[in-house]
């Protein structure tokens, strides 16, 4: 099985997704200063992975893991929509020991049997 390319560079993708978000999201942000320890301002983050565009919540390291794996949690369910509504593949990727992150991929990314041998003859 063969998965399509698109035209599109990963660029290009993570662009559009960010765009997308930003429209109802705050993007992350790190302040560094030289005096002081670096603040953390919540929000989305996205990048590329080639094929696909992952997309995580970004917060301060401060309380416990718990706590932090559910804010992450209930703030891409609330990205996942707005993501949906603009054409994307959505996957909820939640690993053990892992915060939870979206994996998307543009809607004409689909799965293709183009170049697989036919396995019934």
């Amino acid at each position: 099985m063969v998965i399509s390319t698109s035209s599109h560079p990963p660029q290009r993708l993570c662009d559009s997704v960010h765009a997308t978000l930003a429209t109802t999201f705050t993007p992350a942000r790190l302040f560094l200063s030289w005096a002081d320890q670096p603040t953390v301002v919540p929000g989305f983050q996205v990048r590329s992975t080639g094929v696909s565009v992952v997309v995580r919540y970004v917060q301060p390291r401060d309380g416990a893991r718990n706590l932090r794996r559910a804010r992450a949690l209930a703030m891409i369910e609330q990205y996942r929509p707005g993501l949906l509504a603009a054409g994307w593949q959505v996957e909820v990727v939640d690993e053990p020991r892992k915060l939870p992150y979206l994996r998307c991929r543009p809607s004409y990314d689909i799965m293709s049997n183009k170049g697989a041998p036919c396995p019934i003859r």
